[in-house]
């Protein structure tokens, strides 16, 4: 069986970079970061991808994690659900 898991990203200018797990839930207001949750479902993995924009981070970033959201969400093929938070 496969287990949840959770995956976080911080977008810094162009890219993302990988949060280990022990930082994970460290988000920051000047921060925007990208999550990825995949767990078992009936038939298959199931994903859940997002956003999370604090209330401090600049335009360009937020558009940037917008952006490699969608590239996640196409990579594979367009199954997980999209959300994204916004504390502004």
């Amino acid at each position: 069986m496969v287990e949840a898991k959770l995956q976080v990203w911080s977008v810094n200018a162009q890219e993302k970079v990988l949060i280990p797990a022990s930082d994970q839930s460290k988000f920051y207001s000047g921060g925007c970061y990208i999550f990825q949750y995949s767990y078992p479902g009936e038939d298959r993995e199931e994903y859940l991808i997002g956003t999370w924009f604090g209330k401090k981070s600049v335009e360009e970033e937020r558009i940037t994690a917008i952006s490699l959201e969608g590239k996640m969400a196409e990579s594979l093929k367009f199954l997980p659900a999209q959300v994204a938070f916004y504390f502004l």
